[in-house]
């Protein structure tokens, strides 16, 4: 009965020593798992921490050197840019500069070229002014040779002309010298333009200019000489009938005298020699008279010819636009 009455006990003890043991052994575990935590925890994984971090640092390092050269290099490329900007932008303002020194000098150069081009315009307007006035002036100068030479020319003419006109002699003589000795204009200013253009002061071409002119008003230069022949042959005529009529002249005149005498009371002395002395003086008046009036006609027909020739000169300096010498 006793043992009876103890098993039970015994088995109730022993259910608590396993339950406690086995608290025991789950606490264990959970102690171990606890330390083990604990250990991982504050043991292995700071060690493995630091050691990554040691490696994180490491690469860290690395990079840090990797960036900090690449940093370098990026300064370095910066400062090369910046210089070669900075070096750019200096030379874009020298560029600026130039160009603007370009454009301005462009535009210099346009108004200098303008300048040039009015310069030019009005040193050619004066280059041809002046030519104009130089032209002019030569012809000018070659009329006033021409016209020195053409008065003595005019004046030889004349002198020839009047020698011959009023060359001695009862005769037709001075009408056929006259002939010969006419005044026409155009052989005059020909002989005068022949000697002045000699003169070397003055281009030959100017002198020819005036040939031309002369040339193209020969029609102006002619004049019309009279019949001479004719007019030699009519005062031969009339010679004749002055002295055939001298006699009977010089007894009209004797009988006018005694007439005369008797009116007034007197009586007229007849000399032996009387009609030969009436047959001279009538001879000398009427035979002056005779070739005055030839002479006269004579001159009369030459003055237009001389006139042509001072007309043409003056009208000359006008077919070239200069003033009148």
């Amino acid at each position: 009965m006793t043992v009876g009455t103890n098993s039970p006990s015994r088995a109730l003890k022993g259910n608590a020593i396993d339950t406690w043991v086995a608290r025991a052994s789950g606490m264990a575990t959970v102690g171990t798992l606890a330390l083990a935590g604990f250990g991982y925890f504050y043991t292995v994984l700071p060690v493995f921490q630091n050691q990554k971090l040691q490696e994180d640092n490491a690469k860290l390092q690395l990079d840090n050197e990797a960036a900090e050269k690449r940093n370098k290099a990026q300064l370095q490329r910066q400062d090369e840019l910046a210089k070669k900007t900075l070096q750019m932008q200096v030379e874009l303002e020298n560029q600026k500069t130039a160009l603007n020194l370009a454009s301005k000098n462009a535009a210099n150069a346009i108004v200098r070229e303008e300048s040039a081009v009015r310069q030019a315009a009005e040193a050619s307007s004066q280059m041809k002014a002046q030519y104009a006035d130089l032209d002019k002036a030569r012809v000018k100068l070659a009329i006033t040779h021409l016209e020195t030479v053409l008065v003595f020319k005019d004046i030889n003419a004349n002198e020839k002309f009047s020698s011959a006109v009023y060359l001695e002699g009862d005769d037709a003589t001075f009408i056929k010298a006259a002939k010969d000795a006419w005044p026409s204009p155009f052989p005059i200013i020909s002989s005068a333009w022949n000697e002045a253009s000699q003169d070397k002061t003055v281009p030959f071409a100017y002198f020819q200019r005036l040939r031309v002119a002369i040339d193209e008003h020969a029609d102006q230069l002619t004049c019309t000489k009279p019949d001479l022949d004719s007019l030699a042959n009519q005062y031969d005529v009339e010679r004749k009938a002055v002295l055939d009529g001298l006699e009977k002249k010089s007894k009209d005149e004797l009988e006018r005298q005694r007439v005369e005498a008797e009116r007034n009371g007197k009586k007229l002395l007849i000399e032996p020699d009387i009609i030969p002395r009436f047959e001279q003086q009538f001879k000398i008046t009427d035979m002056y008279s005779l070739r005055k009036k030839y002479r006269e006609t004579m001159i009369d027909a030459a003055t237009p010819c001389t006139k042509k020739l001072s007309e043409f000169m003056k009208k000359l300096p006008l077919e070239f636009g200069v003033d009148p010498v």
